[in-house]
């Protein structure tokens, strides 16, 4: 039987197996006290976004605490889906312009669960919302970790406007690459091999709003050396781009995310 995920905020690395765990945060405790009205002896994963995944027992689960023993501890931060080292696995970021709340929080979930390393909201000159509730985007990705197994949350960063952006890209000597109809084929781009060779180099993936992005946005990802890349013929909504850039860039030659 598939085991109950939680992530868990304090720090635990520095524990092993046999050690005991006692646990004070009221949401948590609410969760296994009202929700999933566990007992004693049951067994959850715990993981605390360190690289570590803990399977444990319940010892006790009151009101205002719970005492679980950690029966196994999985260093995952090497591990990758087809088995290989974490060198060979690319860092991706997710530059997306903001757009309605929904659509927005449902690019965070998606993003999370395809493993991108970071997520940065953009203001474009054609977002129409300039704000986003930063707690419940954390909300949303601590739990799409846990329903996709990861143990190493991504990073989602405040609002910026475009040109923060491509301080950031440049900061983190990241390759850029801006989805937009107006780009050249994407199979020209994979047939080339550009993304092959950016497996040992993080990757800015740029998505526009409904819209896309306007011919001075263009003209300054082609200034920073981005590679304006279209995703075929069909004129996507900026929720649908954001997955299909993340999968385009992963199928093209990075052999799948974290």
């Amino acid at each position: 039987m598939r085991l109950h995920r939680f992530y868990i905020e304090q720090k635990i690395d520095d524990l092993g197996i046999g050690d005991e765990l006692t646990v004070s945060s009221p949401a948590l405790l609410h969760q296994w006290r009202n929700v999933f009205r566990f007992r004693p002896g049951v067994e959850v994963l715990l993981f605390d976004g360190r690289g570590f995944e803990y399977r444990t027992v319940f010892h006790a689960l009151e009101k205002k605490g719970a005492s679980l023993e950690i029966v196994d501890k999985i260093n995952k931060k090497n591990e990758r889906k087809d088995g290989g080292s974490e060198q060979s696995e690319p860092v991706v970021w997710l530059f997306a312009a903001v757009v309605k709340k929904d659509n927005f929080e449902w690019i965070v979930e998606k993003a999370t669960e395809l493993g991108v390393d970071g997520v940065v909201p953009v203001v474009s000159e054609r977002s129409e919302k300039k704000s986003l509730n930063e707690e419940r985007l954390k909300k949303i990705v601590i739990e799409a970790s846990e329903q996709s197994g990861r143990v190493i949350l991504p990073e989602v960063l405040t609002v910026v406007s475009l040109t923060e952006a491509l301080a950031l890209v440049k900061e983190k000597k990241m390759q850029g690459v801006a989805f937009d109809p107006t780009g050249e084929n994407l199979r020209n781009f994979e047939n080339k091999n550009k993304i092959n060779t950016l497996n040992s180099i993080p990757v800015a993936v740029f998505v526009g709003p409904e819209g896309g992005w306007t011919e001075k946005e263009l003209e300054l990802f082609k200034k920073e050396s981005f590679d304006v890349v279209s995703l075929g013929s069909q004129i996507l909504r900026a929720e649908t781009a954001a997955i299909a850039g993340i999968v385009a860039i992963s199928l093209a030659g990075f052999g799948g995310l974290r």
